[in-house]
């Protein structure tokens, strides 16, 4: 039986013989409402109406903006766009940081937890395996409820396995 445990875009599962990773962006959106107004509390809530109005908002203008330019500039700004996030996928993959989906237990050696700062960067787990390779799997901040102890479950399902 995979025993789960949800993360920032998803969720990661410890299997018999390797680690599970299912990760997109609805999940990640799915699990912030989740936290923030199901599981969350009237601040938490508020948050997230504040956080949906902000977004929408500026997407609004956004959009009103980019509606005032020329076709010219649209072009540059999608190009500069493209290539800002290509270069970041890039250097990325150079540093040895995948996006696979299953991570045998016996290519681990080795997992660590970054914190990260509370209001600046998430806390992540960085899985490294094989020939020079790296994972990923961040966490929401520890300014959400439950965040630590999904941590927690996260640390606890690597320790039985031996990590």
């Amino acid at each position: 039986m995979l025993r789960q445990v949800k993360t920032k875009r998803g969720r990661i599962g410890f299997g018999e013989d390797n680690v599970v990773l299912t990760e997109n962006y609805l999940d990640y959106f799915r699990n912030l409402y989740r936290d923030l107004w199901v599981e969350g509390k009237t601040h938490h809530k508020a948050s997230l109406f504040a956080l949906t109005f902000a977004i929408s908002f500026g997407l609004t203008v956004s959009m009103l903006s980019l509606m005032m330019l020329s076709i010219d500039v649209l072009v540059v700004l999608l190009a500069s766009l493209v290539s800002f996030y290509g270069f970041v996928w890039v250097v990325q993959r150079f540093r040895g940081f995948t996006t696979d989906r299953k991570i045998s237990y016996d290519d681990i050696e080795d997992v660590r937890l970054v914190e990260g700062k509370s209001w600046l960067t998430c806390p992540r787990f960085i899985i490294s395996y094989g020939q020079d390779k790296r994972r990923y799997v961040s966490m929401h901040s520890h300014l959400l409820p439950g965040v630590s102890s999904r941590i927690e479950e996260i640390e606890e399902g690597f320790e039985e396995k031996g990590f």
